[in-house]
């Protein structure tokens, strides 16, 4: 089944140490929150939190020049939340949450950069299940002017920061390949991600007559247990 956005929200900052995300809705228990930061700082890591106390994976980080990254939390707890992107020391930064229908897990995720330029790949990922979202995040060094790439959604364009998705139904190769209006140097990320289905050892078993648990697949004859 396709995945669907439920909202997004974006803000950036200049000279902080960290900036907060406010969603515009309560966030619905059980959905997906994937949070995409660029920034610029010298210590390159990023370091993403929640309102809610959700735990999040970091799913893609480059430094080339300047910093962008992606992560993202499942099964999410449900209500008003805000997301705080924190950096190592002080630096600027900008970040875009989104909200998904599904409990999500990463498929793919790759990063690009390009020291100059007008045409900007996020890195190349090739998705292995027919229903996935594809978030991409950018650091430009200026700012700047962009066309979306072709497929993709323009999530946010921020001074320096730029955010873009593409839901898609079908296996792909993409890059989202992004372009500005006078040449950048441009650090980027892309990952993808696919619903999580349940099968193995994370089965809904259920618990029948007896007390004895079975998966869904099965029944059995408690009379003997």
């Amino acid at each position: 089944m396709a995945i669907t956005q439920v909202q997004n929200a974006s803000a950036r900052a200049n000279g902080v140490t960290f900036k907060v995300v406010v969603f515009g809705s309560d966030v619905t228990a059980g959905n997906s929150i994937v949070a995409a930061c660029a920034f610029d700082n010298a210590t390159p890591t990023m370091t993403v939190t929640d309102s809610q106390s959700n735990p999040y994976t970091q799913d893609e980080l480059l430094s080339a020049d300047r910093e962008a990254s992606i992560d993202h939390s499942s099964d999410v707890a449900g209500g008003a939340t805000t997301v705080t992107f924190t950096m190592a020391s002080t630096g600027n930064v900008g970040g875009c949450i989104i909200e998904y229908d599904k409990v999500l897990e990463l498929d793919q995720s790759a990063s690009a950069s390009q020291a100059s330029g007008t045409s900007h790949s996020c890195g190349s990922i090739t998705t292995t299940v027919a229903d996935e979202v594809i978030v991409t995040s950018s650091r430009v060094t200026d700012a700047f002017a962009a066309t979306v790439a072709a497929g993709f959604v323009e999530l946010a364009a921020l001074d320096r920061e730029y955010f873009q998705e593409r839901i898609v139904t079908s296996t792909e190769t993409a890059t989202g390949t992004w372009t500005s209006a006078a040449s950048e140097n441009v650090t980027s990320v892309i990952a993808s991600y696919n619903e999580v289905v349940a099968g193995g050892e994370d089965q809904d078993w259920s618990w029948q007559g007896g007390g004895v648990r079975v998966p869904p697949d099965r029944e059995i004859d408690v009379a003997s247990y």
